[in-house]
């Protein structure tokens, strides 16, 4: 008698579910599917060769033409072109020697040669304007706002803060005990260094100057400073005036704005600082002696000033309550000596008044039913239909 044994089938250690199934599965594929090449790879040193495809296809070729090719054309069309016109235009009005007597010849030639070029861009576009000449009349007037935007941005960020900061140098010689020839001789030694802590000093008063308008718009009446631009007015873009506005606008604008800043500067740094020299003669120049080696001047003076001092006190907001209370008691005093206090703050009264009858209404409002019933009668109100749609319910 034979017995026969059949072996158990084995059991599967996965349960039927079909996604643990599909989980094992994919396991082992990528278990099987493991190369060990491609981590070999990834431990490769990065080249220069490889990270900016220096493989030298003919892919990688045009397109190192086509960057050499628009940088070529970029310097030749907004730098070569300008400092050659402008050099050209310096030697036949004979200012070359000026330009020169400058340090900064190459600069000042540009900037004279994106002139030339502008007035260029308006004599072409009269010419095709009379010719009927419509396609040529838009690409030269179109050269010619790029131009202009170009100039007035130089002029605005650049020349002007360095006026300024000039000026305010120019200005507090009396209270450093320091002369114009000390200034021309530093500036001979180091005219780059002179040029950029003038235009520092400059940037920051121009900022600090406009902090100061913003301030006074918040006291006085909406319409006094109509003169001054509003930069908190979320329609003000300064390119698009730049680009609808005429030049001459833009010149007498800044005519204007530099006439302010300069009497701002005489008000308050020139003027006190001579009758403070005539009540205290021995109180002035302020100077600095140090012990150490270290050397500091009346500019990193003024740079501390403005830059550690006033923003850290400005920063405070007791200081600006402190601040624009003190503009707005000046502001009274003055406006009552000079009889024009409705004019410079606005009829307080008729404000007064409106506040006292908003407190009445607020007052008759909770005695109808309390603070609770008014909040309760607002919850109960149902909003119109157009915004119910408008939010999509």
């Amino acid at each position: 008698m034979k017995f026969i044994i059949s072996e158990p089938e084995p059991v599967p250690l996965v349960a039927d579910n079909p996604e643990f199934q599909e989980d094992g599965d994919l396991n082992g594929n990528e278990e099987n599917n493991w190369i060990p090449m491609e981590w070999d790879r990834a431990a490769e040193e990065i080249t220069w060769e490889r990270l900016l495809g220096l493989d030298g296809s003919l892919k990688f070729i045009e397109h190192v033409f086509w960057v050499i090719s628009l940088n070529t054309l970029f310097i030749i069309i907004f730098a070569y072109s300008p400092y050659h016109m402008g050099l050209w235009t310096l030697n036949i009005t004979n200012l070359k020697h000026y330009a020169s007597a400058s340090h900064f010849e190459g600069l000042l030639t540009t900037l004279i040669g994106y002139c030339s070029v502008g007035c260029f861009f308006i004599f072409f576009h009269r010419i095709a304007d009379f010719l009927g000449f419509q396609k040529a009349k838009r690409l030269l007037a179109l050269g010619y706002i790029v131009v202009k935007v170009s100039m007035l941005s130089v002029v605005e960020i650049g020349v002007l803060p360095l006026v300024c900061g000039w000026w305010l140098d120019i200005c507090s010689l009396a209270m450093f005990d320091a002369t114009l020839k000390d200034r021309e001789t530093s500036f001979v030694a180091a005219p780059g260094t002179s040029i950029f802590i003038h235009w520092l000093i400059g940037m920051v008063y121009v900022y600090y100057f406009a902090s100061f308008v913003l301030l006074l718009r918040e006291i006085l009446r909406p319409g006094v400073l109509w003169f001054l631009r509003n930069f908190n007015d979320p329609d003000f873009s300064p390119i698009q005036e730049m680009i609808h506005s005429p030049i001459l606008e833009h010149i007498r604008k800044l005519l204007i704005s530099a006439v302010i800043f300069g009497s701002a500067v005489l008000m308050m740094l020139w003027l006190p600082i001579r009758i403070l020299k005539w009540l205290l003669p021995n109180f002035l120049p302020y100077t600095v002696y140090l012990n150490n080696e270290a050397q500091v001047n009346e500019l990193s003076l003024e740079l501390m000033l403005l830059q550690v001092i006033l923003p850290a006190l400005l920063e405070q907001s007791h200081t600006r309550i402190w601040l624009k209370g003190l503009l707005r008691n000046w502001c009274r005093a003055i406006s009552w000596l000079l009889g024009i206090h409705s004019y410079l703050l606005g009829d307080t009264d008729s404000s007064d008044n409106r506040e006292q009858n908003d407190q009445d209404d607020v007052d008759a409002n909770q005695q109808d039913g309390g603070l609770g019933a008014a909040h309760q009668a607002l919850f109960m109100m149902e909003p119109p239909s157009g915004e119910l749609r408008k939010e999509g319910f």
